[in-house]
């Protein structure tokens, strides 16, 4: 195997406007790429914007290449609850817009309206790159490289002129660069070699290195294959240009390239890519022969069945294009955080004279899709209130003595119930936690869980909502012993309240009702702060159970969350779990075993073992081969020769680690795999090296997890495990979580 360069190179903006020379500078600053492309030109049909209800509709003329067939649409959006003093203004004949309400002012273009009031689908955003070039935003242009710019961008202009269609400039930058020891081939290769790797690329936390900026944009010429790209169309693995032989020279053979134009609304496509998609993951390799003669991606004959790199070439473009597909598209295109560049020298936006026009007739099959539009957004709009009012829930009992559990809402995938544990067989209160960034699906399940536990007949209910979300009155009629708290005051006084009557439960006094107790908290994360609490809820979770009473956490997001685990113990290892689609899945996993005992020796030999740990630069998954006897590095290291030896025939010749000398690492002879020796506590392990990755101290640690996770799922067929905090290198015990130890009774290579 070898090492794979990974790059994601994310659009700064989308340009409508022509620019001259000083403009395309400041457009192109702080940017290495850029491209330009080219689709119909979109224009606002002045006198067609309706702003009644809180509801903007637009009407948009779509111009036909060379003139013909041109078509019209409406779109629109809900911009506030109800009628606003709200003003919008068309300028440049239709093709740029400003639109003023209480706390907003909006500008920009029209395609860029266009395409946003229509949800962003391919019919709108799709453009043809004409052109991808280098763009030197770092300042190091020189007059003639800027002029070069200026030029072929004048070209294309001139070249489009009177064709009815618009050209637009799209600078990228550099979002993110990564490597791994990793690739897409099974073979012997030695992999990466850092001496070179640090003399090609140079210090990772200086400036974009010149061969990335190149290997990135030959990458990308070649994937799209642009009409006015000349040079570097094909990627061709015998015939490397510099950058690809220093590439190999460094030990890397897999190039990933990830175009993220989620941030931006345009979906890039050419003739040897036409699939207009939001993101597109590109991959090319400079593999041993023999080879595949191909133009461009991947010419490795055979590719793995299961590394990470050879997983990522066949599954990344449609898995993460899907997910791009999903976000959110992003109002920065038109609001303050937007660049001042993109409106063009000729408007001015203090200037309203003329600029908005009376209502003009539409044709009559356009003015009944306006009134679909605005009925549908009214509809969603009543939809949504009455969601809203989410305490006035009414449901049948749905509570299963024999499991314990109710049913609170409908798989997606096969409409099966979705179950929540109210307590074990034994009776034990079983407690829970809900994350999802979307406010409404938190705080309606949230009521559904609190009504199906009174229909049960074995709950009552206290109800935190600090925020106040759900608008409760101060008086509600309610059972005799249900609570509600309608603020972080009241909030932090009920959870005291119901602490220490989990306290006095457990020392035995009686109640003259003595139901079980639910505590649900809303926007937990408002409440995470107080140092106070920790104490009162992780009483409640860890003695709760025994006496009747739990607790469901409901998040908003996953830095609150994460803060909520790490300072209520219990919360992570609670029975029911629930988190939205954009919750890492390795961040329930790191929760779980936060607070888990830690392993204070290591498991027997009889299990297979894992263990992810790291250094200051470097994240590792490890096999523990054996826990030795040795007491000092010369007697480890013989130690682990006659390991090997009596198991693979096989010697190491050992090299200790430049900022650990209580770490020692090789390659075997004769298979090339990894192995180190490290001094873990007080003994000393050999440890088999799985594979590697950089480490990014400030990165939550959940990310480790989730990594270790995703090469676990790729290489092995495994019984199910949990993560533990295990014994930690250094006799220290870093953050809580840092070193994490799996042990697994059965495995399988895929």
């Amino acid at each position: 195997m070898a090492g794979t360069l990974g790059y994601t190179v994310a659009v700064e903006h989308t340009y409508q406007r022509r620019f001259n020379r000083r403009d395309l500078g400041d457009a192109l600053a702080g940017c290495h790429w850029y491209i330009i492309s080219a689709r119909p030109a979109v224009r606002i049909i002045p006198g067609s914007v309706d702003l009644g209800e809180g509801i903007l509709t637009v009407a948009f003329r779509e111009s036909g290449i060379d003139g013909a067939g041109e078509s019209v649409s409406v779109h629109g959006a809900a911009y506030a609850d109800d009628d606003h003093d709200a003003t919008f203004h068309t300028h440049e004949d239709g093709s740029y817009f400003s639109f003023q309400f209480p706390g907003a002012h909006l500008h920009g273009d029209s395609w860029s309206l266009a395409a946003f009031l229509s949800g962003g689908g391919p019919a709108l955003a799709r453009h043809e790159i004409l052109y991808i070039g280098k763009a030197y935003g770092d300042g190091s242009r020189t007059a003639e490289q800027r002029t070069a710019q200026h030029e072929k961008l004048q070209v294309i202009y001139e070249d489009f002129h009177g064709q009815g269609m618009d050209i637009f400039l799209t600078p990228l930058r550099l979002l993110k660069s990564t490597w791994s020891t990793d690739d897409h081939i099974d073979d012997l290769e030695p992999g990466i070699n850092l001496a070179e790797y640090k003399r090609v690329f140079g210090d990772d936390m200086g400036p974009v290195p010149a061969i990335s900026v190149d290997l990135i944009e030959h990458s990308l010429i070649s994937h799209f294959a642009p009409e006015y790209n000349v040079n570097l169309r094909k990627w061709k693995a015998p015939r490397q240009t510099s950058p690809m032989r220093n590439m190999r020279s460094a030990g890397f053979r897999l190039l990933s390239v990830h175009l993220d134009t989620s941030g931006g609304l345009a979906r890039f496509s050419t003739t040897t890519q036409p699939e207009a998609r939001r993101s597109h993951f590109i991959f090319h390799d400079v593999p041993p022969a023999p080879r595949r003669p191909v133009p461009r991606g991947i010419s490795a004959t055979e590719i793995s069945e299961w590394r990470l790199g050879a997983r990522l070439i066949r599954e990344a473009p449609e898995m993460f294009s899907e997910l791009a597909e999903q976000r959110d598209l992003m109002f920065r295109t038109f609001g303050e955080e937007a660049p001042p560049a993109r409106k063009p020298e000729s408007v001015f936006l203090s200037d309203r004279t003329g600029s908005q026009s009376a209502p003009a007739p539409l044709a009559a099959d356009l003015i009944e899709s306006e009134r679909r539009l605005r009925a549908s957004i009214v509809d969603e709009r009543a939809r949504e209130a009455t969601e809203a009012i989410a305490p006035e829930y009414q449901g049948e009992p749905t509570y299963d003595a024999a499991t314990g559990s109710i049913a609170i809402g409908r798989h997606v995938e096969d409409d099966e119930p979705t179950q929540w544990v109210l307590h074990d067989p034994q009776g034990n209160v079983q407690s829970g936690y809900l994350v999802n960034e979307d406010v409404q699906i938190t705080t309606s399940t949230l009521v559904v869980i609190k009504h199906q536990a009174e229909l049960s007949g074995r709950f009552v209910t206290y109800l935190c909502d600090p925020a106040d979300r759900l608008h409760l009155p101060s008086a509600v009629e309610a059972p005799t012993y249900t609570g509600f708290a309608t603020s972080p005051e009241a909030t932090v006084a009920a959870v005291r309240k119901v602490s220490d009557l989990v306290t006095d439960r457990a020392a035995g006094q009686r109640e003259p009702v003595p139901h079980g107790l639910m505590l649900l908290i809303n926007d937990a994360e408002t409440i995470v702060d107080s140092p106070s609490l920790a104490s009162s809820i992780s009483n409640i979770l860890a003695n709760g159970p025994r006496v009747g009473i739990g607790l469901v956490a409901a998040f908003n997001s996953g830095d609150g969350f994460t803060l909520g685990v790490e300072r209520w113990h219990g919360l992570g290892t609670v029975k029911n779990k629930m988190y939205g689609l954009e919750v890492p899945r390795s961040l329930p996993v790191w929760a779980d075993a936060l607070h888990r005992p830690s392993l204070e020796t290591f498991p027997p030999g009889a299990d297979l073992t894992f263990s992810v740990f790291h250094d200051h630069e470097r994240l590792y998954l490890a096999l523990l081969a054996v826990v030795l006897q040795a007491a000092d590095p010369a007697r480890a290291k013989a130690e682990s020769d006659a390991f090997l030896n009596d198991n693979f025939k096989s010697h190491i010749v050992w090299r200790q680690e430049k900022h650990n000398p209580q770490r020692f690492s090789g390659r075997l002879s004769s298979n090339f795999t990894q192995w180190c020796i490290q001094r873990v506590d007080s003994r000393w392990v050999l440890f088999h090296l799985v594979t590697d990755d950089s480490y990014d101290a400030a990165a939550p640690q959940h990310n480790a997890l989730g990594w270790a996770n995703s090469v676990m799922d790729a290489r092995y067929r495994t019984a199910a495990y949990k993560w533990r905090q295990g014994p930690a290198p250094d006799r220290a015990r870093a953050k809580a979580g840092d070193v994490g130890f799996a042990v697994v009774r059965r495995v399988g290579v895929q």
